[in-house]
């Protein structure tokens, strides 16, 4: 997509309506293949089992698995757990009570045995590392679940939302637990508000289908561009709330936040839906 995308935006901005016609096809044929793949990787990932409520213990765990089936190398879990060594670092710094900073150095025991078994290559004493990283992280969430109290939302399956949308959730949470990580939340954000107006940048960018197209494929790719516009214009509103949250300090206005982040992965989601009424009955 991205060596058919650079010459598509090429011929736009020299109006070069051949070149454009000639680089467009390519390029629909292969978002319509994306389009299944993604809805075929999306079903997969359903299957996976869940191996912790927390998004980065859970991809850990999940590694962890496939380094024992031989399915991937000691190093790239040894690089997933060096990832997450600073932010317990961070967190047992910060000091969240008596309790929580002993289930924080036990996890961080945890992670440091499986670490030195992924760094020495070896199988010994492995299963009962990834046991202990298992065991201490569901202490650590389930702690931070009863000292926050009802909160409205209840965390999702880590599968249903995307890495940053997870980044994001996570801050929210240790903010509402009474943690000070309000620059944490507005370095996200920020991130999350450049990466939303470069998407709708190239949206812009891109051309509409040619006139000689068929009906049903302009009209897909119309609405495929409506719908990723919508969303990314609610990823800027979920944004907006998260920024007043970090000018105010008032972790109330978080849920309000996060409802609308949601609201916009879900229009997003849709896009893959316009591009259906092309695919070829079975």
């Amino acid at each position: 997509v991205a060596e058919c995308l650079s010459p598509l935006i090429e011929a736009a901005h020299r109006h070069d309506l051949d070149a454009m016609a000639l680089e467009g096809p390519p390029l629909i044929a292969h978002l319509r293949t994306l389009s299944t793949l993604f809805e075929r990787l999306r079903e997969a990932e359903l299957t996976r089992p869940i191996e912790s409520p927390i998004p980065a213990v859970n991809g850990v765990l999940r590694v962890a698995r496939a380094v024992r089936e031989e399915r991937l190398s000691f190093d790239v879990l040894a690089a997933r757990l060096r990832a997450l060594l600073p932010a317990l670092e961070s967190a047992a710094a910060e000091g969240s009570g008596e309790e929580a900073s002993a289930l924080i150095s036990a996890h961080h025991q945890a992670v440091e045995a499986l670490l030195g078994c992924a760094d020495s290559e070896s199988l010994d004493g492995f299963d009962d590392a990834a046991s202990r990283v298992r065991a201490t992280a569901q202490a650590l969430f389930d702690h931070a679940q009863a000292t926050r109290g009802s909160i409205d939302h209840a965390p999702a399956p880590p599968q249903e939302l995307p890495d940053y949308a997870w980044s994001l959730l996570a801050i929210a949470d240790r903010l509402m637990a009474g943690e000070q990580c309000l620059d944490e939340l507005r370095r996200e954000a920020s991130a999350l508000r450049l990466r939303a107006e470069h998407g709708l940048a190239t949206l812009h960018q891109l051309p509409q289908a040619p006139d000689d197209a068929p009906a049903l494929e302009r009209e897909a790719c119309a609405d495929a561009a409506r719908i990723m516009e919508h969303g990314l214009s609610l990823v800027l509103d979920a944004v907006a709330r998260f920024e007043g949250t970090c000018q105010s300090g008032d972790a109330d206005t978080l849920q309000d936040a996060l409802d609308h982040l949601r609201a916009a992965i879900e229009e997003m989601r849709a896009m893959p839906l316009a591009f259906e009424r092309l695919r070829p009955p079975p």
